[in-house]
Protein backbone atom coordinates (compact mmCIF):
# COMPACT_ATOMS: atom_id res chain seq x y z
CA UNK A 1 0.00 0.00 0.00
CA UNK A 2 1.51 3.44 -0.95
CA UNK A 3 0.73 6.82 1.11
CA UNK A 4 0.03 9.88 -1.00
CA UNK A 5 1.01 9.25 -4.30
CA UNK A 6 -0.29 12.49 -6.01
CA UNK A 7 0.74 14.72 -2.98
CA UNK A 8 1.90 17.95 -5.10
CA UNK A 9 4.48 17.94 -2.67
CA UNK A 10 6.76 14.46 -3.16
CA UNK A 11 4.82 11.59 -4.03
CA UNK A 12 5.02 9.12 -1.16
CA UNK A 13 5.28 5.92 -2.56
CA UNK A 14 6.60 2.50 -1.24
CA UNK A 15 10.05 2.04 -1.71
CA UNK A 16 9.94 -1.04 -3.93
CA UNK A 17 7.34 1.05 -6.28
CA UNK A 18 9.48 4.74 -6.15
CA UNK A 19 13.02 2.37 -7.00
CA UNK A 20 10.98 0.34 -10.24
CA UNK A 21 9.43 3.59 -11.80
CA UNK A 22 11.22 6.28 -14.00
CA UNK A 23 11.59 9.53 -12.33
CA UNK A 24 9.33 11.62 -14.95
CA UNK A 25 7.08 9.78 -14.48
CA UNK A 26 6.68 10.76 -10.71
CA UNK A 27 7.56 14.07 -11.38
CA UNK A 28 4.97 14.57 -13.61
CA UNK A 29 2.04 12.60 -11.84
CA UNK A 30 -0.49 15.24 -10.85
CA UNK A 31 -0.38 16.47 -15.40
CA UNK A 32 -0.82 12.34 -15.71
CA UNK A 33 -1.69 10.80 -13.14
CA UNK A 34 -2.68 7.62 -15.26
CA UNK A 35 0.77 7.31 -16.42
CA UNK A 36 2.00 7.16 -12.71
CA UNK A 37 -0.81 4.57 -12.01
CA UNK A 38 -0.42 1.98 -15.12
CA UNK A 39 3.37 2.22 -13.81
CA UNK A 40 2.81 1.12 -10.13
CA UNK A 41 0.41 -1.54 -11.78
CA UNK A 42 2.91 -2.87 -14.10
CA UNK A 43 5.48 -2.90 -10.96
CA UNK A 44 3.07 -4.99 -8.83
CA UNK A 45 2.03 -7.27 -11.54
CA UNK A 46 6.02 -8.25 -11.81
CA UNK A 47 5.67 -8.75 -8.21
CA UNK A 48 2.30 -10.89 -8.24
CA UNK A 49 0.71 -8.37 -6.03
CA UNK A 50 -2.95 -8.05 -6.18
CA UNK A 51 -3.64 -4.75 -5.90
CA UNK A 52 -2.15 -1.02 -5.86
CA UNK A 53 -3.59 1.52 -3.34
CA UNK A 54 -3.24 4.85 -2.69
CA UNK A 55 -4.77 7.83 -1.15
CA UNK A 56 -6.09 10.85 -2.89
CA UNK A 57 -7.01 13.69 -0.48
CA UNK A 58 -8.52 17.17 -2.04
CA UNK A 59 -5.24 19.02 -3.15
CA UNK A 60 -3.75 16.26 -4.94
CA UNK A 61 -5.63 15.99 -8.26
CA UNK A 62 -8.07 17.53 -10.20
CA UNK A 63 -11.61 16.43 -10.92
CA UNK A 64 -10.41 15.54 -14.25
CA UNK A 65 -7.37 13.10 -13.04
CA UNK A 66 -9.49 11.76 -10.60
CA UNK A 67 -12.08 10.63 -12.96
CA UNK A 68 -9.10 9.32 -15.31
CA UNK A 69 -7.77 6.67 -12.65
CA UNK A 70 -11.55 6.33 -11.84
CA UNK A 71 -11.83 5.21 -15.43
CA UNK A 72 -9.14 2.45 -15.55
CA UNK A 73 -10.24 -0.89 -15.83
CA UNK A 74 -10.42 -2.54 -12.34
CA UNK A 75 -10.21 0.39 -10.20
CA UNK A 76 -12.38 0.10 -6.76
CA UNK A 77 -12.99 3.19 -4.83
CA UNK A 78 -12.91 3.45 -0.77
CA UNK A 79 -14.33 6.30 0.43
CA UNK A 80 -13.12 7.34 4.56
CA UNK A 81 -14.44 10.60 5.15
CA UNK A 82 -15.17 12.56 8.61
CA UNK A 83 -18.44 13.23 9.77
CA UNK A 84 -17.11 15.88 12.44
CA UNK A 85 -15.17 18.53 9.87
CA UNK A 86 -14.14 20.43 13.09
CA UNK A 87 -12.15 17.61 14.31
CA UNK A 88 -10.97 17.68 10.74
CA UNK A 89 -10.46 21.25 10.87
CA UNK A 90 -8.34 21.24 14.34
CA UNK A 91 -6.44 18.51 12.44
CA UNK A 92 -5.42 20.12 9.47
CA UNK A 93 -4.70 23.44 11.51
CA UNK A 94 -2.18 21.47 14.39
CA UNK A 95 -0.32 20.07 11.39
CA UNK A 96 -0.30 23.59 9.46
CA UNK A 97 1.73 25.02 12.64
CA UNK A 98 3.87 22.23 14.04
CA UNK A 99 4.72 20.82 10.15
CA UNK A 100 3.44 17.35 11.52
CA UNK A 101 1.16 15.48 9.06
CA UNK A 102 1.86 11.78 9.80
CA UNK A 103 1.09 9.42 12.49
CA UNK A 104 1.58 11.92 15.26
CA UNK A 105 0.47 12.61 18.70
CA UNK A 106 -1.26 15.79 18.80
CA UNK A 107 -3.48 15.41 22.53
CA UNK A 108 -1.31 18.22 23.68
CA UNK A 109 -1.58 20.98 20.75
CA UNK A 110 -4.38 23.89 21.34
CA UNK A 111 -5.93 25.63 18.39
CA UNK A 112 -8.04 28.91 17.94
CA UNK A 113 -10.85 28.83 15.49
CA UNK A 114 -12.34 31.17 13.28
CA UNK A 115 -15.93 30.80 12.81
CA UNK A 116 -15.76 32.62 9.09
CA UNK A 117 -12.49 30.36 8.09
CA UNK A 118 -14.17 27.01 9.38
CA UNK A 119 -17.54 27.61 7.75
CA UNK A 120 -15.54 28.23 4.39
CA UNK A 121 -13.28 25.06 4.65
CA UNK A 122 -16.53 22.67 5.36
CA UNK A 123 -17.92 23.87 2.35
CA UNK A 124 -14.86 23.56 0.55
CA UNK A 125 -14.78 19.72 2.68
CA UNK A 126 -18.83 18.96 1.63
CA UNK A 127 -18.04 19.91 -2.11
CA UNK A 128 -14.71 17.62 -2.79
CA UNK A 129 -16.75 14.40 -1.26
CA UNK A 130 -19.74 15.15 -3.10
CA UNK A 131 -18.20 15.45 -6.13
CA UNK A 132 -15.91 12.48 -5.47
CA UNK A 133 -18.80 10.47 -4.88
CA UNK A 134 -20.99 11.88 -8.11
CA UNK A 135 -17.59 10.68 -10.10
CA UNK A 136 -17.78 7.55 -8.70
CA UNK A 137 -21.38 7.38 -9.39
CA UNK A 138 -20.75 7.92 -12.85
CA UNK A 139 -17.79 5.46 -13.37
CA UNK A 140 -19.91 3.24 -12.36
CA UNK A 141 -16.89 1.34 -10.36
CA UNK A 142 -17.27 -0.70 -7.20
CA UNK A 143 -17.18 1.62 -3.85
CA UNK A 144 -17.59 1.16 -0.42
CA UNK A 145 -17.67 3.84 2.02
CA UNK A 146 -16.79 4.51 5.72
CA UNK A 147 -17.40 6.93 8.15
CA UNK A 148 -13.84 8.13 10.19
CA UNK A 149 -15.12 7.51 13.79
CA UNK A 150 -17.34 4.57 13.05
CA UNK A 151 -13.78 3.06 11.28
CA UNK A 152 -12.35 3.31 14.65
CA UNK A 153 -14.74 1.93 16.78
CA UNK A 154 -15.65 -1.37 14.96
CA UNK A 155 -11.97 -1.86 13.09
CA UNK A 156 -12.09 -5.28 13.12
CA UNK A 157 -15.31 -5.48 11.54
CA UNK A 158 -14.62 -2.59 9.45
CA UNK A 159 -11.79 -4.50 8.53
CA UNK A 160 -13.08 -7.29 7.37
CA UNK A 161 -15.22 -5.49 5.66
CA UNK A 162 -13.08 -3.91 3.49
CA UNK A 163 -11.25 -6.98 2.50
CA UNK A 164 -14.38 -8.92 1.45
CA UNK A 165 -14.97 -5.57 -1.19
CA UNK A 166 -11.57 -6.21 -2.06
CA UNK A 167 -11.86 -9.80 -2.24
CA UNK A 168 -8.66 -10.41 -0.75
CA UNK A 169 -7.92 -13.96 0.87
CA UNK A 170 -7.70 -14.94 4.58
CA UNK A 171 -4.02 -14.49 4.52
CA UNK A 172 -4.15 -10.48 3.67
CA UNK A 173 -6.17 -9.55 6.30
CA UNK A 174 -4.74 -6.11 7.75
CA UNK A 175 -4.53 -6.24 11.50
CA UNK A 176 -5.43 -3.49 13.69
CA UNK A 177 -3.13 -3.98 16.35
CA UNK A 178 -0.44 -4.24 14.21
CA UNK A 179 -0.58 -0.67 12.47
CA UNK A 180 -0.06 2.31 13.77
CA UNK A 181 -1.79 4.17 10.84
CA UNK A 182 -5.15 2.54 12.26
CA UNK A 183 -4.48 4.33 15.80
CA UNK A 184 -5.76 7.77 16.60
CA UNK A 185 -3.35 10.55 16.76
CA UNK A 186 -5.80 12.75 19.26
CA UNK A 187 -7.79 11.47 21.60
CA UNK A 188 -8.60 14.71 23.52
CA UNK A 189 -12.26 16.17 23.24
CA UNK A 190 -12.94 19.58 20.85
CA UNK A 191 -13.61 21.38 24.11
CA UNK A 192 -10.39 21.04 25.17
CA UNK A 193 -8.18 21.43 22.15
CA UNK A 194 -9.57 24.30 20.70
CA UNK A 195 -8.52 27.19 22.88
CA UNK A 196 -11.51 29.23 22.17
CA UNK A 197 -14.26 26.63 22.15
CA UNK A 198 -16.50 28.63 24.70
CA UNK A 199 -16.51 32.06 22.13
CA UNK A 200 -16.85 29.89 19.11
CA UNK A 201 -19.71 27.90 20.29
CA UNK A 202 -21.63 30.93 21.38
CA UNK A 203 -20.74 32.46 17.67
CA UNK A 204 -21.74 29.73 15.96
CA UNK A 205 -25.11 29.72 18.05
CA UNK A 206 -25.85 33.56 17.52
CA UNK A 207 -24.88 33.38 13.90
CA UNK A 208 -26.17 30.27 12.51
CA UNK A 209 -28.81 29.31 15.26
CA UNK A 210 -27.23 25.86 15.94
CA UNK A 211 -25.33 24.12 18.19
CA UNK A 212 -21.22 23.22 17.80
CA UNK A 213 -22.23 19.50 17.04
CA UNK A 214 -24.30 19.90 14.09
CA UNK A 215 -22.40 23.15 13.12
CA UNK A 216 -19.03 21.16 12.82
CA UNK A 217 -20.51 17.58 11.44
CA UNK A 218 -21.36 16.68 7.56
CA UNK A 219 -23.18 13.49 6.96
CA UNK A 220 -23.02 11.68 3.18
CA UNK A 221 -26.33 10.78 1.81
CA UNK A 222 -24.89 6.76 1.15
CA UNK A 223 -24.70 5.21 4.63
CA UNK A 224 -20.87 4.38 5.62
CA UNK A 225 -19.80 0.70 4.91
CA UNK A 226 -22.20 0.66 1.87
CA UNK A 227 -20.75 -1.33 -0.59
CA UNK A 228 -21.78 -1.37 -4.64
CA UNK A 229 -22.01 -0.34 -7.89
CA UNK A 230 -23.91 3.47 -8.42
Amino acid sequence: MNKEAFNPTESYLHGTMRRAIHPRVISNRNNQPRALVDAMVKVATRRRLRYVGFKIFPAHLSSGGIDAILRMQGARAVILYRKNVLAVYRSLRVAESTGHWTSTNTNRFKVRVDVGSFSHFKGQYAAWYTQAMQQVRAARVPVTIFEHSEFFANQRESLKRLQRFLELPEHYAVRASSSSSLRRQNTVPLRRSISNYASFSREVKSRYGSSVENFGSLNLAERPGRRGNY
